[in-house]
């Protein structure tokens, strides 16, 4: 078994080397959105879609030259996988190197987190910083909590759909700093952008939000994505939302769940209701696998964990075949089906 171990570390490192290499020296296309938002007050094209205090977040990027700003990016987001799985093993009790390895192993060989490292996303270091977040509140830290929260919501916005998680469980310290941080930065950008800045993301906003276009593109992965390609419309969506937050809360409730890992079991729920869940935001499911598996040792719930890890880390490269079959369309929705799995194992 060791030595099995061992060649999956192995062949999984040598992976990882040569596609970082690849990404660091070619090019991350979603890195162009962020690098653009550093240099809008050199007036860059604004074709990211982030307010006007997450432009202030990302400014640093602009300090350095493109290729230079990228690679290093692409190095960070990487050590932060590596920081987050071990943060998380730590604080469930994973002590031994050698399993924190092969979690690190696994995690990188999903689907989700190649893409997120191939693109240039910003998934990885949010995770990172919503991790640590965490922790330092369970340590009693709020100034530090809530700074690290605050700047996870600043580099990206939709992590506010966790937010209601720290309000439901009364962490009104770490809360008021991560409004305080926020609102500085807020201010901040009024100063440098103007407040009509803000009024032109609105609008852009708006746009992107409006109707159900767009809703059953195969990356997207959410609940949403799911009952567009079956032909369902928004208001269906909303109905199982609905039924998704409602079941959770009743059942959090009841089993009166603690906190931190209140926060793990709320990630699937993150990922399901998101209106656009790219397949890049599954790796924020990552600390959810971890917690769950260590929690709960039967072998069902285990085999239930596994077969989900599987669907949420397949990907079809090619998936306009599967419009031509029978029930394509629940083919096409694999993670999406892979984190209502999740989701249901966090129930029991």
């Amino acid at each position: 078994m060791n030595y099995v171990v061992v060649l999956v570390l192995s062949v999984t490192a040598l992976k990882a080397l040569y596609s970082l290499y690849h990404v660091v020296t070619t090019s991350a296309p979603d890195f162009m959105y962020y690098y653009e938002a550093a240099l809008t007050l050199r007036g860059s094209a604004q074709r990211h879609l982030l307010p006007p205090a997450s432009v202030l977040v990302y400014m640093p990027l602009g300090i350095f030259p493109y290729e230079i700003s990228q690679g290093l990016w692409i190095l960070v987001s990487a050590a932060s996988l590596v920081a987050t799985i071990w943060i998380v093993g730590a604080s469930v009790g994973i002590t031994e190197k050698k399993s924190l390895f092969l979690i690190t192993a696994l995690s990188y060989l999903s689907f989700p987190t190649q893409f997120t490292l191939g693109m240039g996303q910003v998934n990885l270091l949010v995770l990172l910083l919503l991790v640590v977040s965490v922790r330092f509140k369970h340590a009693r830290h709020s100034l530090w909590a809530g700074i690290s929260f605050a700047l996870a919501l600043l580099l990206k916005p939709e992590v506010m759909l966790i937010a209601p998680v720290f309000f439901l469980y009364r962490k009104w310290r770490m809360l008021a700093v991560t409004v305080l941080v926020i609102a500085l930065t807020f201010l901040v950008s009024i100063g440098i952008f103007g407040i009509g800045a803000y009024g032109t993301y609105a609008e852009r906003l708006g746009g992107l939000l409006t109707g159900w276009r767009d809703t059953d593109i195969y990356y997207n992965q959410s609940l949403a994505g799911l009952i567009a390609r079956g032909g369902g419309t928004a208001g269906w969506y909303v109905l199982f939302s609905t039924l998704v937050l409602g079941t959770s809360v009743y059942v959090f409730w009841k089993k009166r769940v603690l906190f931190p890992d209140i926060i793990w079991k709320s990630l699937p729920i993150f990922i399901l209701v998101e209106p656009i869940a790219w397949q890049h935001h599954f790796v924020f499911l990552i600390p959810t696998y971890i917690w769950l598996w260590v929690k709960h040792a039967p072998f069902l719930v285990r085999m239930m964990l596994a077969i989900s890890y599987l669907l949420v880390s397949w990907n079809f490269a090619s998936s306009g075949f599967l419009a031509t079959m029978p029930l394509g369309w629940l083919l096409a929705s694999h993670a999406t089906v892979g984190a209502i799995l999740l989701w249901f194992v966090s129930l029991i």
